[in-house]
């Protein structure tokens, strides 16, 4: 067990600043002794933000931000100081002895452990202390803020927004509250402390800040968030403790209304009855996002936090079937968005969408909604999308190479394999295949997919006819609509050669084999082995199998051009025996091929020569 005193220190030995900053999504890049990458803390386009790991400090040359690996953890979390020991001591698994403190007139002793707190005495305790916030609504310093954020009062009072002055003294207030009036001064004294409402020695760690109540699903207030008025205060936020009604990791703000408010208020019970009864809900970084959506009739929640756990997705999915992403537009915002994007994702079910909508980068989404005031939700609109399956695409797999190679199979495949990235309907698994398969041609090994997408579906050619004017192309595209059961024979000695496949997946240069030689290996992928297919079935058949359109159209015009041209001589092809269209064939295909090999390899002799 380690001692509190020497656990900051502890901590700054076991856990590296860099590889938390890393681990934040902060982008940084070596250089010299220091780390060096965009400020978390500001907007920036030029990186002034460095890390030494020697010192454990951060720096930024911007802001003037500084600290190391505890108040980095704190600003980052949005929790004190106290709270980001806790959770970094956890991480660095630091077992920590309670803590001591000191009366006035004898030695250190242990504190003693917490008592057992009924919940409904907890949850009183916080109403209470809600009241005794809002009671501060008229306190100048409270109307300046919600002014200067545009927050009208109405607006402030139905998401319970409050404040209360360093001057005056907390305990008292919540003292003199009714619905604590069976408790003693010390009862409420002590349960304070328990909810972080207080310091131990006296005072609330809540004063002098803007409050948002935060709630549970039930709509019960189990916290509260405080907001610094001192912009020069390197605590912006401060949460709620971890307590037996507050873990911030199962919460998400305004996704309920706090209850004891729409309870006491009509006003606020239909302004929340309208915004609840929305099924889709925007997710943004923070609190005041939130009420600035939420003015213009647009249901928003946020995160507690920089992440989303795996509670907070289900909630989020329990209430809303719709879900927007709307992040600030700078690069850390945006990185924000991709990190939720793909948590949602994967616990999405059959009946969910999910869309990321990029702002401007110059604004956050209260910002963009004062540039836009007559029509916010028209502008929403106006922003670009991203789905999440492009997300997922782009963070798992990322930019193929160009010809693909056995390496992006092992990148693609590795992807699929982890269930755990998407969501895990056998519908979703069907679709992230078939994504896969039409961005890349890649065929995954799904049982669900049971057929393969053609080797042409990513052919830029594929949706108009090609090019025809070789005599014997002509002669054999004539040839072989009219008797098209003679294809499999044909085709089978040469559909593994490479410019075959060439062919079929639209790589086939100027010089390689004529471009409409296409329709016949194509049509030998649709009819397979069938040897028994005749003209009158062909398009059907074709057409069911994905033959493009444009192609068949494109063959049957040269099939009748041809006819005309050559009417006795149609007689007689019909009556020429298997063996000698063999021969005529694979006499022509057998010269082709040795002439298109003959300058592949006369090509790599010239590169290697270079």
């Amino acid at each position: 067990m380690t001692p509190y005193a020497d656990v900051p220190r502890c901590i700054k030995i076991r856990l590296s600043l860099s590889t938390h900053v890393l681990a934040a999504g902060i982008e940084l890049k070596k250089r010299g002794a220091e780390w060096v990458g965009l400020c978390p803390f500001h907007d920036e386009n030029t990186p002034s933000f460095s890390v030494n790991d020697t010192k454990g400090l951060y720096f930024c040359r911007g802001c003037r931000a500084t600290g190391d690996i505890i108040e980095f953890h704190a600003a980052m979390n949005l929790v004190s100081t106290g709270q980001a020991i806790k959770e970094l001591a956890d991480l660095a698994d630091i077992k920590v002895e309670p803590r001591q403190y000191t009366p006035r007139n004898g030695p250190a002793v242990r504190r003693p452990q917490r008592q057992a707190w009924d919940r409904s005495v907890l949850l009183d305790i916080n109403v209470a202390a809600q009241y005794v916030f809002r009671g501060k609504a008229e306190h100048p310093d409270f109307i300046s803020v919600i002014e200067e954020r545009h927050i009208p009062p109405a607006l402030a009072a139905a998401f319970g927004l409050g404040y209360f002055p360093t001057n005056l003294a907390f305990l008292d207030s919540m003292v003199a509250r009714p619905e604590l009036s069976d408790l003693s001064r010390d009862q409420v004294s002590l349960g304070c402390a328990e909810l972080g409402l207080t310091y131990t020695g006296g005072g609330s760690p809540f004063t002098g800040r803007l409050i948002f109540p935060i709630t549970d699903p039930s709509g019960a207030i189990v916290g509260f968030s405080g907001r610094t008025l001192d912009e020069a205060s390197k605590a912006k936020y401060i949460n709620s403790p971890e307590s037996e009604l507050f873990d911030k990791s199962r919460l998400l703000y305004a996704l309920t209304p706090p209850r004891a408010l729409i309870t006491a208020s009509p006003e606020a019970r239909e302004f929340w009855r309208t915004l609840i009864a929305q099924d889709e809900i925007y997710v943004v970084e923070g609190y005041t996002d939130v009420i600035a959506l939420a003015a213009f009739g647009i249901r928003a929640c946020a995160g507690m936090g920089t992440g989303f756990s795996s509670h907070q997705v289900q909630l989020l999915l329990k209430h809303a079937r719709r879900i927007r992403c709307l992040y600030d537009g700078d690069r850390p915002g945006q990185q924000a968005a991709q990190r939720t994007m793909l948590t949602v994702f994967a616990e999405m079910t059959d009946d969910h969408r999910l869309t990321a909508h990029l702002l401007p980068d110059t604004h956050d989404p209260d910002s963009f909604l004062a540039a836009n005031p007559d029509d916010p939700k028209a502008a929403l609109s106006g922003l670009h999308v991203r789905q999440p399956e492009s997300l997922w695409w782009d963070h798992y797999v990322g930019k193929l190479s160009t010809p693909s190679s056995l390496a992006d199979q092992v990148v693609i495949e590795r992807a699929y394999a982890n269930r755990d990235t998407y969501p895990k309907t056998p519908l979703w698994q069907l679709m992230i295949a078939r994504r896969i398969q039409q961005i890349s041609g890649y065929l995954i090994r799904y049982p669900a997919l049971q057929t393969q997408l053609p080797p042409w579906s990513l052919h830029r050619l594929a949706r108009q006819a090609l090019s025809n004017e070789d005599a014997i192309v002509r002669l054999w595209l004539h040839r072989l609509y009219a008797r098209p059961d003679r294809i499999a024979a044909l085709c089978a000695p040469y559909r593994r050669r490479w410019w075959a496949n060439d062919l079929l997946t639209g790589r086939a240069g100027a010089d390689g084999p004529p471009a409409a030689l296409t329709y016949i290996f194509a049509a030998n992928v649709c009819l397979g082995d069938d040897d028994s297919i005749d003209q009158a079935g062909l398009v059907d058949r074709l057409l069911k199998n994905g033959f493009p359109a444009r192609w068949l159209m494109g063959w049957a015009s040269t099939f009748t051009a041809v006819t005309a041209e050559r009417a006795e001589e149609h007689e007689a092809d019909s009556g020429v025996g298997d063996r000698t269209w063999q021969f005529e064939w694979s006499t022509w295909l057998d010269s082709m091929d040795e002439s298109l090999c003959n300058r592949f390899k006369a090509a790599l002799t010239r590169l290697d020569n270079h």
